[in-house]
Parts: C-alpha cells; structure tokens; sequence
C-alpha cells in the first residue's frame, strides 16, 4: 500500500495542492482586502454589498435603539462575517497562513515514508528539498502584504464614517421629524386658539355695537324729551301772553 502511494507521487500531490491552496488564499485575500480598503475609504458614495450592509444595518440600529454603543465591536461583526466565493475571508487567511506548516508536515511524511522504504536515498532528499523550498515559498507570499494593516484600515474607515458622519446625520433627521411632528401636533391647538380669539374679539364687537345703538337711543330719547319740553313751555308763554292781551281788552272796556 505504500509503495503504491509512493509510486504515485500521492505526497508530491498533496504537497502541490498544499501550496496552491495558499497562494490562491493569498490572491483572494489580497484582492478582497483592496476593494475593502477603496469601498470603506469612499463610504457613502461606495455600492459595495458589505458596505451598503453595515451602513443599512447602522440605520435601523440608531432608529431602534437611538444609539450604537460599540461602533468597533459593530463594524468588526461584519467584517467577520463577511464571505468571499463561500468562505469567510478570516478563513482564507487562516488557509493562507497553515498551508506553510501543512506543507513541512507533508514534506516530512514524504521523507519518513521514503526512508521506510528505502532507506537513505535520493527520494528523500527531494522530500525534504520540495517541503523546504514550498515552505519558504509560501512564507514569501504570506509576508508580501501586511493584511494587519489593511484590517485596521478598513476598521477606521468604516468607523469614521458611522461614528463622525452617519450618526449625527441620522439623528439630525431625527431631530427635524420630532420637530416636524410637534408642529404638526400644534398645528390644531393653533388653529384652536385663534378661533377662539377670533370668537371672542366678535362678541366684543357685538357688544360695543349694541352698547352704542343703546347709547345712541337714550340720547334720542333725551333729545326728544328737551324738545317736548321746550315745546310745553313755548306753549305756555303763549298761553300767558293771550290771557293778557284779553285782560287789558277788558279793562279798556270797562273803562
């Protein structure tokens, strides 16, 4: 069975496939990491999913709750559970990083198989050759970037906006919809209130005028009253002017 295996290369397979893995966990995570890093630099005008994902879920937490306590701890969930082809992107990294060491393990298999079987040969060598070259290899790839950085910066970014943009935005809008709201409900007391003084200022009015026709009636009446009187009185002067015209009428007779 394991000379078979030998045989096969089954080990070299194994070894290739290792290494692949890695270096296509590097590609992944780097090209990953530079739209993350480009979305999250230009937030709010950014169309990315995660983007779009945390700003909306952002919203509907400050509409719930008014407030996001830990914006870091917020921002790091969806990171982690942001998926790339399938996988969580710290999953690629992970692959990234072990398939160093899978690869000595594999390397070394190879070597001690080799030696079982055939003592010190050249077969063993070139197990231990291809572990220690695919090794350094993927060592060489996995240190080409600094993925830590990266991380933080996307972290920064994406707090930044949410912390010193989106939620004071949010709750500015917030703000005018309450003020918004308590106009609208004044709106009625108002309206309220000014018929109510338009209601009043006409009674005012009602009574003034009554008050004044009352007025303007009692001073016709007045005047009515002093002109009958005059009128009386001229009546009686007459009346004692005729009576002496005829008293000295009289007289004259008499005499």
């Amino acid at each position: 069975m394991l000379e078979k295996i030998m045989e096969a290369n089954v080990i070299l397979w194994i070894m290739g496939a290792i290494i692949a893995i890695g270096v296509l966990g590097k590609f992944i995570t780097v090209v990953t990491l530079g739209k993350l890093v480009r979305a999250s630099g230009e937030m709010g005008k950014s169309t990315h999913k995660l983007m779009k994902l945390v700003k909306a879920k952002f919203e509907h937490t400050i509409m719930v709750s008014e407030k996001v306590e830990n914006i870091h701890a917020f921002v790091e969930k969806y990171i982690f559970e942001y998926r790339v082809c399938g996988l969580h992107l710290h999953t690629w990294r992970y692959l990234e990083k072990q398939s160093i060491w899978f690869c000595g393990v594999a390397g070394c298999i190879g070597a001690f198989l080799s030696y079982r079987l055939g003592g010190v040969q050249e077969e063993m060598f070139r197990y231990t050759a291809l572990a220690g070259v695919g090794m350094v290899v993927l060592f060489l790839v996995y240190i080409s970037t600094d993925e830590s950085y990266q991380m933080d910066t996307i972290q920064v970014y994406m707090v930044d906006y949410l912390q010193n943009i989106c939620a004071p935005r949010y709750q500015k809008q917030q703000a005018l919809q309450m003020q918004r709201m308590e106009e609208m409900m004044k709106e009625p007391e108002e309206i309220k209130e000014s018929e109510e003084v338009q209601e009043q200022e006409i009674k005012e009015t009602v009574e003034e005028e009554v008050k004044a026709a009352e007025e303007v009636e009692e001073t016709s009446m007045e005047q009515a009253e002093i002109r009958q009187e005059e009128i009386k009185e001229e009546k009686e002067e007459k009346k004692v002017s005729q009576e002496v015209i005829l008293r000295e009428i009289l007289e004259e007779f008499l005499a």
